[in-house]
């Protein structure tokens, strides 16, 4: 082919693609306007504390944490893999726990999902009853989170639990709580405790949670 040709081929060529490119443009524009008005957002269910915080995990730590600050026995289960003799003992090998959780709240399956630990009391009807359901799932990464919260998977079994429920995801952790039908909602506490568990992963002596993560997830006034 000669030089002459090739250029008169380039320049065909940029014409075409300067005319279709409003089009194309339009039709892409179009195609994203109408996923956010079809409500398309992953996220937009769940209150993001932070896509990596807390850089780590002490579940049993965290869950007398909450309970000191909500001033009650939750009738909270530790699961979890990380540290040996922590907690109520192993996730991974705890298949008659699993399959009693399950029957209450949605279990992340291994086979996509690599999960380390979990505290809930969801499996509890006499603890869900008095003090609402709470159920921390705890990820190998933040990737196996973000991926969860992005599938927006069903928690609780139990309707009127997963229509009250509130979600949140910090770092390796997706947290959901929901209120008892008679008794003390606690999800602003819970809320908290997610803040603080996020700024203060390690202990809550002299913890200050900084603005970004104390107003995370907020939903604008007005």
């Amino acid at each position: 082919m000669s030089a002459r040709m090739k250029v008169l081929l380039a320049v065909v060529g940029l014409i075409v693609v300067v005319a279709i490119a409003p089009f194309a443009y339009g039709a892409v524009s179009k195609h994203l306007k109408i996923g956010l008005e079809a409500g398309d957002d992953p996220y937009a269910d769940v209150t993001v504390i932070h896509r990596q915080l807390p850089p780590s995990t002490v579940p049993d730590e965290w869950a007398r944490r909450l309970e000191a600050q909500v001033g009650s026995d939750l009738g909270l289960t530790v699961r979890q893999d990380w540290r040996p003799g922590r907690g109520d003992g192993s996730w991974l090998r705890a298949d008659a726990f699993q399959r009693r959780l399950a029957r209450a709240a949605t279990v992340p399956d291994p086979r996509e999902y690599r999960v380390m630990g979990v505290v809930t009391n969801a499996h509890d009807p006499a603890a869900v009853a008095a003090h609402g359901a709470l159920y921390l799932v705890w990820f190998q990464t933040p990737v196996d989170a973000d991926t969860w919260v992005r599938a927006d998977p069903a928690i609780f079994a139990d309707a009127a639990l997963e229509r009250s429920r509130t979600t949140w995801w910090a770092g390796f952790d997706v947290i959901s709580y929901a209120p008892p039908a008679g008794g003390t909602d606690l999800t602003d506490k819970v809320d908290h405790w997610v803040r603080s568990i996020t700024a203060c992963p390690n202990g809550e002596r002299g913890c200050t949670i900084p603005t970004h993560l104390a107003t995370a997830g907020a939903k604008p006034q007005g």
